[in-house]
């Protein structure tokens, strides 16, 4: 015992000095791991950013309903009402009120611009970011955890069409609906519950989406945290219901029709009952993996509440996203919600399964690498070129040059910025011809063909012969077709958010014409 006095205590020592060793070099290596993949989020913020700095200016559309958009709001600051019968001048689009009434609100500051409607796409998104950093940083602590959440739903500017700072309802409807989940979770105030029905509301009017991220929501704080949910029920119902009823009346009822009615006469994309599942969310498998492995910590006793709280708010999104793919027409910028609940869902999962660095801590950081490696995109593809301004100057250098008045039917805010008057877009009129209420569809042809007989437009300017719908069978008999090259077919001035073509093809007025025997008394006048 004298000669080897202390031979077991050193082994045992020397074994725990390994397993402290070898414990700190995995944490240094998850910490590094961590780090590289929230330089990946950070750029993907950054690369938002700088795009959308670059896009703000561009003088032209983006997308092929900005335009409309553009004008609606136009209309509205010059007073003009909207949600009227719809007619050859003016249908409207089957959106909500609150962002054109935003837009005719800073247009009277800034006046009617493309960049104004913009700039609240932009504000919408930046402050969506920071919100949803905040919210999983609130719930976790952890830091990684909110720049990779924020990171992801950046990340998927590209997968959801690019519609972050497009002059749409799309950024604002998600940051309202974000921000009610946010005062939903703070179930400890009373007036946290007005806050989020209040704000829900205000996403309801702004896109018709967001009831869906509601049902389930009020549903979940109903069964679980009765008064504030009846409180937040309440609130979200009762506002949304006076404003639909004032403007219901206000209209006599063409504000139901457009925003409520004809949506849900539209066909279903019967493909996208699975796409959309099979296909959409398919660019989400790896972190749909690292949501999955959190699983035994969703299902631990003390985090039943709020996994289901996050569980009613994920579902809702999904469903918000998911009817909007069986809507026919349904465009990648309705997958915006779903890109939402999967950032905010991974958030928080990982934030988790980083509380034990295991083995499955290494797996769940090396997926949202990976993750992250599968939203990219090339940023210079998603920027209109030199080009693309060259072709849409020289555009309004024609427009103006032409005397009288223009139907430009898919693009009506181009005519407006040379001074001349706009008329409906074929957005709005495609929605009122694919609907089921005859009334409207024959309000429509009605005007349309009055228009036609009486012809009242000097030009009018196709992007295909598509485009005619709804025009009475004999308009060829007032309108002849020019051999001028509106734009070059070559793949410019090609909204670069949308797989819509420009301007092309221009029809002028025949000359010399007696009215139809069957022209209205109107038309004669």
């Amino acid at each position: 015992r004298q000669t080897y006095p202390s031979v077991t205590p050193t082994v045992l020592t020397d074994g725990k000095l390994r397993n402290v060793q070898s414990a700190s070099e995995r944490q240094k290596l998850l910490a590094f791991s961590q780090a590289v993949v929230a330089m990946g989020c950070i750029a993907a913020v950054a690369v938002f950013v700088v795009l959308a700095f670059i896009r703000v200016r561009y003088p032209y559309e983006l997308e092929w309903l900005e335009s409309e958009m553009l004008e609606h709001v136009r209309r509205l600051h010059d007073g003009t009402p909207l949600y009227t019968i719809p007619t050859v001048d003016l249908t409207q689009l089957p959106y909500a009120p609150l962002s054109f009434g935003l837009g005719a609100l800073l247009s009277t500051v800034f006046g009617v611009h493309f960049w104004v409607m913009r700039a609240i796409s932009i504000t919408a998104t930046l402050v969506t970011f920071a919100l949803l950093g905040l919210l999983v940083m609130r719930e976790t602590r952890n830091r990684f955890a909110a720049v990779l959440a924020v990171g992801l739903y950046a990340g998927s500017f590209r997968w959801s069409g690019t519609f972050f700072d497009v002059g749409k309802s799309d950024a604002l409807f998600i940051l309202l609906a974000l921000a009610a989940i946010y005062f939903a979770r703070r179930t400890e105030q009373s007036r946290s519950a007005v806050f989020a029905g209040v704000l829900m509301s205000l996403a309801i009017l702004t896109k018709q989406t967001a009831i869906f991220f509601a049902i389930p929501l009020a549903l979940y704080l109903l069964i679980t945290k009765r008064t504030f949910g009846v409180l937040f029920s309440g609130v979200t119902v009762a506002f949304t219901g006076v404003v639909t009823f004032a403007l219901h009346v206000i209209t006599h009822g063409w504000y139901t029709f457009f925003v409520w009615q004809l949506l849900f006469e539209h066909d279903v994309a019967k493909s996208s009952r699975t796409d959309f599942f099979t296909q959409d969310l398919s660019k989400f498998v790896p972190v749909l993996l690292v949501i999955v492995l959190a699983w035994r910590y969703w299902s631990k006793r003390d985090e039943w509440w709020v996994t289901g709280f996050y569980a009613a708010a994920a579902a809702g999104l999904f469903a918000g996203a998911w009817t909007g793919r069986l809507h026919t027409g349904g465009f990648s910028n309705v997958l915006m919600p779903a890109a939402l609940a999967v950032a905010l869902l991974t958030g928080l999962a990982v934030a988790h399964i980083l509380r034990h660095p295991t083995p499955i801590a290494f797996v769940a950081v090396g997926l949202c690498a990976v993750q992250l490696v599968m939203l990219g995109y090339d940023p210079g593809k998603q920027i209109p070129s030199a080009a693309d301004r060259r072709t849409g100057d020289a555009l309004l250098v024609k427009l103006s040059g032409i005397d009288g008045n223009i139907w430009l039917t898919r693009h009506p805010a181009y005519p407006s910025m040379v001074g001349k008057p706009t008329f409906a877009g074929q957005g709005g009129i495609e929605d009122v011809f694919r609907g089921k209420d005859d009334r409207a569809k024959q309000d429509l042809k009605n005007s349309i063909a009055e228009a036609i007989h009486h012809q009242r437009f000097d030009a009018i300017i196709f992007d295909d012969s598509g485009d005619a719908r709804g025009f009475p069978s004999d308009w060829q008999n007032y309108y002849v077709q020019t051999d001028m090259v509106v734009t070059p077919d070559d793949g410019t001035f090609r909204p670069v958010a949308s797989f819509t073509g420009g301007p092309r093809v221009m029809w002028v007025k025949r000359t010399g014409l007696s009215l139809p025997a069957n022209a209205s008394d109107d038309v004669r006048q």
